[in-house]
């Protein structure tokens, strides 16, 4: 059943924003986070949780906090953003936090607006984004084969993640510990990488090559920004009733189903 609902059109500053009649929920950070069949579960209550996504080595960081006030503004409860390999560790055995990488400076910015985060640890970043976000290095392991159960590969993962949830835990910024990271993802958009994107992702400059809601620019886009706003608008009058119960589901033919909830 529906847990939250994301906006991914594009990779832009803002994504999947509702009017400010449905933006006055105070929210307070969790100190339990789990899910049922119904939907994810925040200190015992069910919700829906509107989502939109930034990423912020994309943006400068003077523009972080104006981001985020934003997304609040806008109506949405939770932002999503992935965690680059490729930026953190542009050499093997050195990271990189600085500047427009300082990842524990832009979680920390949300304890001032009350939004949750939704922390994408990765390692494949499907986002229009260079070589998938893998750093290059990595592709000239001696043995290694990428998203698969591959030794050398699982290793400089296995690295890599545990920098970045140790980095989180130092800081406190878990839902355990009173901050805002309610959610933690490992892997992404998971298929067939090798016949996709052969050993890595695409050599690419990052692009918006999306017809997004809201652009690169912070300028809103209609028809389509006000087509969502009103989507997400009846998603938050309806919160109760669409995680009330368990829903059921007849098919009406190939491909086409109907879910009822009563």
């Amino acid at each position: 059943m529906l847990s939250f609902c994301y906006t991914d059109f594009s990779y832009n500053y803002l994504e999947g924003t509702i009017p400010s009649e449905c933006a006055s929920m105070n929210l307070t950070f969790a100190s339990t986070v789990t899910y049922d069949s119904r939907a994810i579960v925040i200190d015992g209550k069910h919700r829906v949780l509107v989502s939109g996504s930034i990423h912020y080595p994309r943006n400068t960081t003077d523009m972080w906090s104006d981001l985020i006030q934003k997304s609040k503004d806008g109506g949405l409860y939770m932002i999503e953003t992935y965690d680059f390999w490729n930026l953190h560790k542009p050499v093997r055995n050195q990271y990189n936090f600085e500047v427009r990488n300082d990842l524990v400076k832009f979680v920390k910015l949300f304890a001032a607006t009350g939004l949750y985060v939704h922390q994408r640890i990765r390692p494949y970043v499907c986002a229009e984004w260079n070589y998938g976000g893998f750093p290059l290095w990595l592709h000239f392991i001696t043995g290694i084969k990428f998203r698969t159960d591959n030794e050398p590969f699982k290793a400089e993962m296995q690295r890599f993640t545990a920098k970045i949830v140790d980095m989180m835990k130092q800081e406190k910024l878990y839902a355990s510990q009173g901050e805002p990271i309610i959610l933690s993802q490992i892997e992404n958009e998971y298929g067939n990488i090798d016949s996709a994107y052969g050993a890595g992702g695409p050599f690419i400059a990052t692009s918006y090559d999306y017809d997004a809601p809201i652009d690169e620019y912070g300028l809103v886009r209609q028809p389509k920004w006000g087509h969502l706003r009103d989507v997400h608008k009846a998603i938050k009058l309806c919160e109760e009733e669409l995680i009330a119960t368990d829903p059921t589901i007849s098919s009406l033919g190939p491909n086409l189903e109907v879910v009822v909830l009563s």
